[in-house]
């Protein structure tokens, strides 16, 4: 999962990308905050993600990195 700036009708954007193994997820939002990450994973996701670690991750356990 990562998020890298985009501009969206001359604003300023995140271009958010999520991988799974059967999918990948490509979503424009306003901002790169944790609400988003609950967004595109859902607030009971389980799994691992592999991010790098910026701060609206940082309410995931550590054993899910």
């Amino acid at each position: 999962m990562d998020e890298t700036s985009w501009r969206e009708n001359g604003h300023k954007a995140w271009l958010w990308t999520v991988v799974g193994s059967a999918a990948t997820l490509f979503a424009i939002r306003p901002s790169r905050a944790r609400k988003v990450v609950n967004e595109l994973l859902g607030a009971e996701y389980q799994g691992l993600v592999g991010s790098d670690r910026y701060s609206a991750y940082s309410h995931l356990p550590d054993d899910h990195h």
